[in-house]
């Protein structure tokens, strides 16, 4: 249903990501992303961060890092008492979205992409 509204391509993951927020605290350092696109991500922790939350990820696509500002859009529990939470890329570097955007190209196939 939401996928005709998507502004980007989306790859299904399941890769580790690290979380900082040094300013806001409160956060957890870990995440696994289940999604990812060049307008941002889908990602599971074990606590909700809260929706408006900005902090930076950090992605390792395939041995190099990948940081980016982020801002959660929504969060929700899922059935195995995972917070699901959507948020945006709101400053990505050039050199870190074209590293990103050719990862996505590569794994547009559908099948998981292992970004670790």
């Amino acid at each position: 249903m939401f996928e005709a509204k998507r502004r980007f391509q989306r790859i299904r993951t399941d890769a580790e990501a690290k979380i900082s927020a040094p300013i806001m605290g409160g956060v957890p350092e870990r995440a696994r992303v289940g999604e990812l696109g060049l307008g941002g991500c889908l990602f599971y922790t074990e606590e909700k961060i809260g929706v408006g939350r900005m902090f930076m990820l950090y992605l390792n696509l395939n041995g190099r890092e990948v940081s980016a500002v982020v801002k959660v859009l929504y969060d929700y529990v899922n059935d195995e008492g995972k917070v699901c939470s959507g948020a945006e890329f709101l400053d990505v570097e050039d050199e870190d979205l074209a590293v990103l955007s050719g990862f996505i190209d590569k794994h547009v196939s559908g099948s998981p992409a292992f970004l670790n």
